[in-house]
């Protein structure tokens, strides 16, 4: 089931509400703005939009003390990750155990896998 966004899901804001700089924010955030609808198109497709903006919602004071440039540096990797992923998701290829020995010396993959297991470790501490 697909989550549209209704008026009741929008921002009461009018014309007048937006800020006097609002049209050069846009300008000079371009990039950002498409890869947010282009995430969001994402998540509507796969129906994990409600997902994310209930698990948004409840964790938001959470999220105010995580550093920004970490963050941007995050979604960069899993928009890098999910674009490099879908390339080659249909290459038909299983990975045996010595390929999977081999990828880990790669030095993006090992430094990936690094980070994936010291967050699975921090979120699994909150999880006590």
């Amino acid at each position: 089931m697909k989550h549209s966004i209704s008026k009741a899901d929008s921002f009461p804001l009018r014309e007048k509400d937006y800020p006097a700089d609002i049209q050069p924010f846009l300008e000079n955030n371009k990039e950002h703005i498409y890869e947010l609808v282009t995430l969001v198109k994402h998540l509507e497709e796969y129906n994990l939009l409600s997902i994310v903006n209930e698990s948004i919602t409840k964790y938001s004071n959470r999220l105010n003390g995580i550093n920004s440039k970490d963050m941007d540096q995050l979604i960069f990797g899993i928009k890098k990750g999910i674009e490099e992923g879908s390339a080659n998701i249909d290459t038909g290829k299983d990975i045996n155990a010595f390929q999977l020995m081999k990828y880990l010396k790669d030095p993006d993959i090992n430094r990936a896998i690094n980070f994936l297991v010291h967050f699975l470790r921090g979120m699994g501490r909150t999880l006590e």
